[in-house]
């Protein structure tokens, strides 16, 4: 088990060397933003029609109400109940 004294050395060393290459820094907090965003554009199509298949095991007018809410949107396609 690693005590917070080592805890403590490894964030100090991590961060000496931060400051020492500042490239480093500002590659750390970049690419996972455009990462971020690359996924998100290549993945940001429209979603519509999706098929699923709805499993009810209860009869409630919840149930019932959540239903007919997932049958009336564009984004889903139900199946089979």
């Amino acid at each position: 088990m690693l005590e917070p004294k080592k805890i403590r050395w490894m964030i100090k060393k991590e961060l000496l060397t931060l400051k020492r290459h500042p490239v480093r820094l500002f590659s750390i907090i970049a690419f996972p933003i455009i990462m971020i965003l690359l996924f998100g554009y290549g993945m940001g199509g429209d979603l519509t029609d999706l098929p699923i298949v709805v499993v009810s095991q209860d009869d409630c007018p919840i149930t019932d109400l959540t239903l007919n809410t997932i049958k009336t949107t564009d984004t889903y396609h139900v199946v089979d109940v």
